[in-house]
């Protein structure tokens, strides 16, 4: 289930939760994009982690929804996108 919805701090990119009746029904996936001009290719190609900045504002989101939905797991992705040539994950 694919959800998007203001938090305190802000509306995040992307929140995905388990299904119910699955394994993964207590898990969140909270996904903050990034997008970068081709420009730019060189430098997040060069990143070896995300920006802190990114970290911190993704996990303000999954802390704000973890407030309200205690008994869920959450986990945090930070996601790179240059144009249509590079894209870079990280789980944070």
């Amino acid at each position: 289930m694919i959800w998007f919805a203001p938090t305190i701090s802000g509306r995040p990119d992307l929140v995905m939760k388990g299904l119910p009746g699955t394994s993964y029904h207590n898990d969140y996936r909270v996904v903050e994009f990034k997008y970068f001009k081709a420009k730019d290719e060189a430098v997040v190609e060069a990143l070896t982690a995300p920006r802190e900045e990114d970290i911190a504002q993704v996990k303000s989101y999954a802390a704000d929804i973890n407030r309200r939905f205690v008994n869920y797991q959450m986990r945090t992705y930070v996601v790179y996108i240059v144009t249509n040539k590079l894209c870079r994950v990280w789980e944070v």
